[in-house]
């Protein structure tokens, strides 16, 4: 039963629907098929602590990864999960960006941001960039580097 979904994201590679929960008594993200039969799997039982908000996918080919916000207006948290296995693979945080509800992540250079950025609102009133490189560069992540 779901009790407050806040995203909704789906990855017809994996044949995935993933669903992040943010009722303050489960926080977390539930694993349905396409076909919206839940499959029994959930990631951030200890991974949340507060509100999984925002879900985008780094998709290349059928690897990449996932990125999911724990949304908090004084410690909000970017966790980047392996698209194929879901393992946690690192967090992050901004130094400004708080309060995270919607994420968007591309592959595509953008000005200075080669090879994608992570977009995510702050505070209902902002937009901030992160370069998809830095993040791949401080977790320590396999770069892809897709056709684009």
């Amino acid at each position: 039963m779901l009790r407050k979904v806040e995203t909704i994201a789906v990855d017809p590679a994996h044949n995935r629907l993933l669903v992040a929960e943010e009722d303050e008594s489960i926080r977390d993200i539930k694993m349905d098929s396409l076909d919206g039969r839940f499959t029994g799997q959930v990631i951030g039982d200890d991974l949340f602590r507060h509100e999984p908000e925002g879900l985008a996918l780094y998709a290349c080919g059928d690897e990449g990864y996932w990125v999911a916000t724990d949304q908090h207006p004084d410690e909000n948290v970017f966790h980047v999960l392996d698209r194929r296995s879901l393992a946690l693979r690192g967090s992050f945080r901004g130094t400004v960006t708080r309060q995270t509800d919607g994420i968007a992540l591309t592959r595509g250079t953008l000005g200075p941001l080669a090879g994608g950025a992570l977009y995510a609102a702050h505070a209902d009133a902002h937009v901030s960039a992160y370069a998809w490189e830095a993040i791949a560069g401080e977790l320590g992540l396999k770069q892809e580097h897709c056709a684009r």
